[in-house]
């Protein structure tokens, strides 16, 4: 059965094997897994968030439904 799809996610769930086409030639195909080792290792980037006067505020005062 062949199904094509522009949406990956579809295709990560459904499809035992994937090609990538790019101008009408297949550029990479195999397991979902096979294709995805041809990027570099995942990259671990570590962002310090100030909290905001919300958070702040909901900090200091609690949390509280209005009921």
């Amino acid at each position: 059965m062949l199904l094509t799809t522009q949406h990956l996610e579809e295709a990560e769930h459904l499809a035992d094997r994937v090609a990538i086409l790019h101008e009408g030639r297949v550029v990479a195909d195999g397991t979902v897994a096979e294709p995805q080792r041809l990027l570099p290792p995942v990259e671990t980037r570590v962002i310090e968030v100030q909290p905001s006067l919300e958070d702040v505020f909901l900090a200091v005062v609690g949390a509280r439904s209005a009921s």
